[in-house]
């Protein structure tokens, strides 16, 4: 099991994940209240996506926090499909910017640092997802260069879906990362998170802690297991959901008591 220090400050490691932010019985005030301590405890980046329950939430609780709290900001981690499931069968530069738009607004935000970007159109066919993905390649450069010049989004990372795919999207120079499983149980990306390494590359690990399943199978704390997620040298933090402050504080050891 692998504890080895990051070379990121322990808190932003940590990446909050809204995901479930509505299964949880607290009031709006009750989560302005964890999110100025979970700032606080040097976590300052956010996952969301509008497809989750949870992002009407999440846009309320941001929105009266930068009322109550001006100086609490976090960075957001977006996911956003382009091609969806039920758009066309390629990339739309009009309708990419038009999310990010639409993203930028919803959160408050001039910006967003990283769009976790998924090409969901013919998922039952890898090989022809990927020829079309190639044909592509021109017009996603060109719109996420014109997205970055405009300052609008920072980093452009791809989540995947297969192996196949992240190795044909970490080639490309307009692809700055992947965002994909790691945990105990799960290392099928380990190769492609390797040569993320040797291209700069930078990669989020999702459910580190296997959506809590390694804590039941395993003998070891959730700190070990989230470093064990992190270990290799290209992942720079995991996204994790709990609405804990204490659990989460057991991945932050360094974080000030609240």
């Amino acid at each position: 099991m692998a504890d080895d220090p990051s070379a990121h400050d322990a808190g932003s490691r940590v990446i909050f994940g809204t995901m479930r932010l509505h299964e949880i019985d607290r009031p709006v005030k009750g989560w302005i209240d964890f999110f100025i301590k979970l700032h606080a405890m040097g976590v300052t980046r956010l996952h969301s996506s509008s497809e989750y329950d949870s992002f009407p939430l999440l846009i309320k609780i941001l929105s009266e926090l930068r009322t109550a709290s001006p100086e609490v900001r976090f960075s957001h981690i977006v996911k956003m499909a382009d091609p969806n499931f039920d758009d066309g069968p390629m990339f739309s530069d009009d309708r990419f910017v038009s999310k990010v738009d639409s993203y930028c607004g919803s959160l408050g935000v001039e910006n967003i640092e990283n769009i976790q970007w998924m090409w969901r159109q013919g998922l039952d066919s890898d090989a022809s997802r990927i020829t079309a993905f190639r044909e592509s390649f021109g017009e996603i450069e060109d719109c996420v260069t014109k997205l970055k010049l405009a300052s609008r989004i920072q980093k452009f990372i791809c989540f995947p879906y297969t192996v196949p795919f992240a190795e044909e999207a970490i080639t490309q120079p307009f692809i700055d990362g992947l965002a994909v499983y790691r945990n105990v149980n799960e290392h099928e990306y380990d190769a492609v998170i390797q040569q993320c390494s040797t291209l700069n590359k930078t990669v989020f690990a999702i459910r580190p802690l296997n959506a809590g399943k390694a804590l039941t199978c395993s003998q070891y704390s959730a700190r070990q297991l989230f470093d064990s997620a992190l270990s290799l040298k290209p992942i720079e933090a995991g996204v994790i959901s709990s609405s804990s402050l204490d659990h989460l504080r057991e991945l932050v050891p360094d974080a000030p008591s609240l």
